[in-house]
């Protein structure tokens, strides 16, 4: 197989992954039993309250860059950055979300193109306290830091 080939089949590899991406949006999802309201909406607010304080100084992390969790699998990810704080399946995604009095991020996990049955990070995305567009390694960041404090 030639490179170009090679480029052509991980270009559709991941247009393939973005459409799911595109796809899982577009559906309402399903919220853990204990984080949503009587409503059925989710208090956000009222979740990060119940986080433990976040020990050591709030600048002790580095942030994380994103690129390092892509195509990274569940155990690779757990290991640096721990358990995570709520999973959702919405098939065939899987999304791990991990919240800090800071940040949340999501890891998006889908079917690897190459193995079907090895789900792997295709997407990250934060978002500050307030719902807003945050900063995805500086919120990576302070989850690993946070991970490392838990296993030290």
């Amino acid at each position: 197989m030639s490179a170009q080939n090679r480029r052509r089949g991980a270009g559709r590899a991941w247009a393939f992954a973005g459409a799911l991406l595109l796809l899982a949006g577009c559906a309402e999802l399903p919220h853990e039993p204990n984080s949503a309201a009587s409503d059925g909406s989710v208090d956000t607010a009222a979740a990060v309250a119940s986080l433990p304080p976040e020990q050591g100084k709030p600048d002790d992390y580095r942030p994380l860059a994103p690129e390092r969790l892509m195509a990274q699998d569940a155990a690779a990810a757990e290991s640096l950055l721990g358990q995570p704080d709520m999973v959702r399946r919405e098939p065939p995604a899987e999304i791990w979300q991990y919240r800090t009095r800071a940040c949340t991020v999501d890891l998006f996990f889908y079917p690897s193109p190459n193995d079907p049955n090895r789900r792997e990070v295709v997407y990250v995305e934060a978002r500050d306290t307030q719902a807003e567009a945050g900063d995805a390694g500086d919120c990576l960041g302070r989850v690993a830091a946070r991970a490392a404090r838990h296993d030290g």
